[in-house]
């Protein structure tokens, strides 16, 4: 599993963090003190809130997108060599393309919030060689999961065995 920083939560780790200097768990699962002492290290298992200004960084991404480089670029040059009426044309274009795509991502994100709101997720995960269940934002790094059909996955983790496993991802 990966390190983070005591503040950081779950959602920031990368794929540069460091790799625990720990062993695989055993087949029996952390223990109790292990698994308290990894939260207290690493902090909870949460989604980092969405920044304040979430929707104009959105933006700013959808207008980096090459095919909106291109009609501003266009716009600027019709703008440039006296096209006015084409050059608004074109840069009224990209509005309804930033809408659509800042609407959606806000969409998104109030879905997930309401959906974390709504339903506190727990996990099965297998401690001191027995099944537990416990809220997902008390998972940690080294945690055995146990997954059955129709369960949702509330970390990042590393697959040890599985058999006729499908995965989906809707988020």
């Amino acid at each position: 599993m990966l390190r983070r920083s005591p503040s950081a939560p779950h959602s920031e780790m990368s794929s540069q963090t460091s790799v625990l200097p720990t062993a695989p768990p055993p087949l029996s699962g952390l223990s109790q003190a292990e698994a308290a002492e990894r939260l207290r290290r690493v902090g909870p298992n949460i989604l980092a809130p969405a920044p304040r200004w979430a929707g104009l960084r959105e933006a700013a991404e959808t207008l980096a997108d090459p095919m909106a480089l291109m009609l501003l670029a266009a716009a600027v040059v019709y703008l440039v060599v006296g096209e006015t009426r084409d050059g608004i044309v074109m840069l009224a274009a990209l509005i309804p393309v930033l809408g659509v795509d800042v609407f959606l991502a806000a969409r998104s994100r109030n879905a997930l919030q309401k959906l974390a709101a709504a339903v506190p997720p727990e996990a099965t995960v297998l401690r001191d060689g027995r099944e537990q269940t416990v809220p997902a934002r008390e998972l940690v790094p080294g945690d055995l999961l146990l997954l059955q059909e129709g369960d949702i996955l509330h970390a990042d983790g590393v697959l040890r065995c599985a058999a006729n496993l499908t995965l989906a991802k809707p988020i």
